[in-house]
């Protein structure tokens, strides 16, 4: 919130009523009247404004005053990267959701993410669900615009996973509005990629089956009466 006090005083006519008193703005015109004005920083345009206050006697004279003040409003930007599963096996689809959220106060425009996928995935697709999303080498690139306070965005990317191994996918959000808590800005997640079961092909089941005869056939005959047993 950006807060504006002024007066005016005329030697004919005092104190200047609040009606009579307008600000100005060099970049953004009329601000409002009054001698007290509070304008929300998020509406005006980032950078330098030289902001005047004009004053308008019974005579219509005017006479005015000016001072110069910096927009530079903040938001924070938080990332979440998220999966549906943390144990999968070789050649599956693994999902990340990727969210990103402005916890405030004022909005951000140019909202960007940037995520560097784990080596030796296949990347399949990046489905925002505003802005865009594109792949290059690895890394998914998307813009989603302007997130106002309060307000969130995602993306959902779906990659394979043709090999084992322990899997660690980084994301990091900018935005056009300098960050009150750059720590938050950046998430990670780590899948599990179990290596395939190994089953026993159709010799290795022959060799188990003749294993067991065998064994059964040396029982039989360890444990047959001898002659003379009585038998």
């Amino acid at each position: 919130m950006v807060f504006l006090d002024g007066l005016a005083l005329d030697p004919e006519d005092g104190r200047i009523a609040s009606t009579s008193l307008v600000w100005t703005s060099n970049r953004d015109g009329v601000l409002g009247s009054g001698e007290h004005l509070e304008v929300v920083a998020n509406t005006l345009s980032n950078g330098d404004h030289l902001v005047t206050l004009t004053a308008t006697d019974g005579s219509a004279l005017t006479g005015s005053a000016s001072e110069w003040v910096f927009i530079n409003p903040t938001s924070d930007l938080e990332a979440a990267l998220t999966v549906a599963k943390t144990q999968l096996a070789t050649s599956t689809d693994l999902t990340y959701t990727l969210t990103v959220t402005n916890n405030g106060p004022n909005g951000t425009s140019r909202v960007t993410a940037s995520s560097t996928l784990p080596s030796g995935v296949t990347f399949l697709s990046a489905v925002p669900n505003q802005g865009w999303c594109a792949e290059l080498g690895g890394q998914v690139s998307c813009e989603f615009g302007t997130l106002l306070n309060g307000s969130s965005t995602s993306v959902t990317i779906v990659v394979d996973a043709p090999t084992p191994g322990t899997l660690t996918s980084t994301v990091v959000v900018t935005g056009d509005a300098p960050d009150s808590d750059e720590s938050s800005n950046t998430a990670t997640a780590q899948v599990n990629v179990a290596p395939p079961a190994v089953i026993p092909s159709a010799s290795v089941w022959g060799l188990i089956v003749l294993t067991g005869l065998l064994a059964a056939a040396f029982l039989w005959l360890t444990r047959r009466p001898a002659a003379g047993d009585g038998v």
